[in-house]
């Protein structure tokens, strides 16, 4: 069993992901050896409760299954180990801190890593949607990090927010409506001091690419939204 902070817990097309870092330091993502995406139970403890992000949880990672660009693939046996530890607000800062890698970022855009975590300069747009027909629910972010702004493709503008906490807010902040935006002024208004830091993902191949997406919304302090697991 090995030791990893949990960062991203996530919703995938498919399934969902967990992802964090483990104590040396190194970029973790478990996978199954056979039967493709992780599934809800996969995120159940050994002591049958979810894991959550920044809990160091203990895993059974087997052995690295790189899949280029997502190097971090490790198979991995479920259910997930018990959680030796759980970051306080002083930590979180401090790890976040100390694992946000511009250079990484610069890896992360060439797709020669699937992972990495940024402190944005600007946070510029938050976007959470509803579809009246399909009922389908998305969350969608425009940020700015290392000078750059990262707006999403096509025709839908921002980058897709698969983080669970961030959909189970903007859910309750989007009640019955169908649309909300959040632009930068009413963010800096919200947010105030907190600081706020992004786990970035790529998706498994799609369409012919890896689409980039934003797999951890962490601010310091933090906010409060109840996940549900039966709607995510």
């Amino acid at each position: 069993m090995k030791r990893m902070t949990v960062v991203a817990v996530t919703k995938m097309q498919s399934g969902v992901c967990i992802a964090g870092i483990s104590e040396s330091g190194n970029w973790v993502r478990p996978v199954r050896e056979v039967g493709g995406a992780l599934d809800i139970s996969c995120l159940v403890t050994s002591a049958r409760s979810p894991i959550r992000c920044f809990d160091t949880a203990e895993f059974d990672l087997v052995y690295p299954k790189p899949d280029p660009p997502h190097v971090e693939d490790w198979v991995a046996n479920f259910p997930i180990g018990r959680v030796a530890h759980t970051l306080s607000e002083a930590e979180r800062t401090a790890f976040l801190s100390e694992h946000a890698d511009s250079s990484r970022l610069t890896l992360f855009d060439s797709f020669k890593c699937s992972l990495c975590l940024v402190q944005p300069e600007n946070i510029d747009g938050l976007i959470f949607k509803r579809n009246p027909v399909s009922g389908k629910f998305e969350a969608r972010l425009v940020f700015t990090a290392q000078g750059r702004q990262y707006v999403g493709d096509g025709n839908t503008r921002g980058i897709p927010c698969t983080d669970l906490k961030l959909r189970a807010l903007g859910r309750r902040l989007l009640a019955e409506g169908q649309v909300k935006v959040y632009s930068k002024g009413l963010l800096d208004k919200s947010l105030g001091d907190r600081k706020v830091f992004l786990a970035l993902g790529r998706t498994r191949l799609f369409e012919g690419r890896y689409w980039p997406m934003v797999i951890g919304f962490h601010i310091i302090p933090d906010y409060d939204a109840q996940i549900n697991y039966d709607d995510l």
